[in-house]
């Protein structure tokens, strides 16, 4: 590493060896290369700076470690919830039109049908859910294929294994064990 001063490829501005940010513009700095013939000298002329090792505030520091939003795995978690109370509604009502009423009809009806559509009504959202979800693992450069496949035979599971992988913010697998055991 020399002992002279780099210079900010963005502003143009010297910096020391030892600077990962510029501290006029913010931009990153490339690894320090020897300085040699009119840049030494433009280098040795250049007041000193202060050494900046960390992002200046506002910007991303790169070397953070990425964090995975929790929006979808939210939807996934309250999946069973959802597709449960959007299923039977749906199939009450139409059970309610269809029989003009509840009755007796309507009530065998809807005890065969309403099991079947709470299924298809969960595995929609939970495909919906799951692949939006595995777009924002992919977004941080996180790889989730290995475990991918969990999120479709065992949410719980893809939940925990999300979480100690990303975040380890277990709430969204707690809430989706309670809402599986009380469905």
């Amino acid at each position: 590493m020399s002992k002279g001063n780099n210079f900010c490829m963005q502003c143009g501005e010297a910096m020391l060896p030892e600077a990962a940010f510029c501290v006029k513009c913010g931009a990153q700095l490339p690894a320090a290369a020897p300085l040699t013939g009119d840049a030494q000298t433009a280098a040795a002329a250049a007041p000193a700076q202060a050494v900046i090792t960390a992002a200046p505030p506002g910007l991303v520091d790169p070397y953070a470690p990425a964090k995975v939003t929790e929006k979808y795995i939210w939807g996934l978690a309250c999946a069973p919830f959802v597709g449960s109370k959007v299923a039977g509604f749906t199939v009450g009502a139409v059970f309610g039109f269809i029989h003009e009423g509840v009755n007796e009809a309507w009530l065998a009806d809807y005890n065969a049908v309403f099991p079947w559509a709470q299924l298809v009504l969960c595995l929609i959202l939970n495909i919906f859910f799951l692949s939006k979800d595995m777009d924002e693992i992919k977004k941080t450069g996180k790889d989730a294929e290995s475990w991918m496949w969990m999120g479709l035979l065992l949410v719980p599971v893809y939940i925990g294994v999300r979480e100690s992988k990303t975040n380890k913010n277990y709430w969204p697998l707690i809430v989706n064990l309670v809402l599986l055991f009380f469905m």
